[in-house]
């Protein structure tokens, strides 16, 4: 809502906004092409229609013939306007929303390898999604993820990585367990009791 002309960067190809958050924080956000190219055509049809200087904002709309800045309650009721025309609930639409959307897609767009074992991971690790949503903590970032029934649904241990680590641990319980009804004073783990 508070974006500026002067917030745009533009680098010929892609667009870069720098996006103002709480507390007087900024952070980088750099357009896909087609998006930077739509951006691009409106900050141009912006500067016709008005002599636009950097501080103007970037979404505007005319009020008592003068132009004025989108604020948050208006956009609420444009996304509200459109959800219910597309078949969603309106009070499911809301600004806050698309940013909890984002982070929730984003987290489970990933296709990753765990550090540590090399299995695929299904997820975006969330330090990153924290960064993309500029917090510095990756625990607030937590609160805007809404975990997918696609990620539920699958175990968390893929059948390959479970068969090996059922054989490794189970086999050798079960060889321990043998070994302790044999002889009860050696202990599971092969110490004496």
């Amino acid at each position: 809502c508070n974006l500026k002309l002067d917030d745009i960067i533009d680098n010929g190809n892609r667009l870069t906004l720098y996006i103002k958050g709480k507390r007087g924080k900024y952070r980088s956000i750099v357009l896909h092409t087609k998006p930077s190219m739509i951006l691009r055509i409106w900050v141009n049809l912006r500067f016709i229609q008005q002599a636009s200087v950097g501080d103007s904002p970037v979404f505007i709309r005319l009020r008592g013939g003068n132009f004025e800045g989108l604020s948050v309650e208006i956009i609420n009721k444009i996304l509200k306007k459109y959800a219910e025309r597309v078949g969603i609930k309106s009070s499911d639409a809301f600004v806050h929303k698309l940013r909890a959307t984002f982070a929730s897609d984003y987290y489970d767009s990933g296709d990753d390898n765990c550090p540590r074992c090399g299995h695929k991971i299904k997820h975006v690790d969330l330090l990153k999604v924290a960064l993309k949503l500029g917090h510095s903590d990756p625990k607030t970032a937590i609160h805007y993820i809404e975990i997918s029934e696609r990620f539920l649904k699958e175990p968390p241990i893929p059948a390959k990585k479970w068969n090996y680590l059922y054989q490794e641990i189970w086999g050798e319980g079960l060889r321990a367990w043998k070994r302790f009804i044999k002889d009860p004073k050696e202990g599971v783990d092969g110490q004496e009791v």
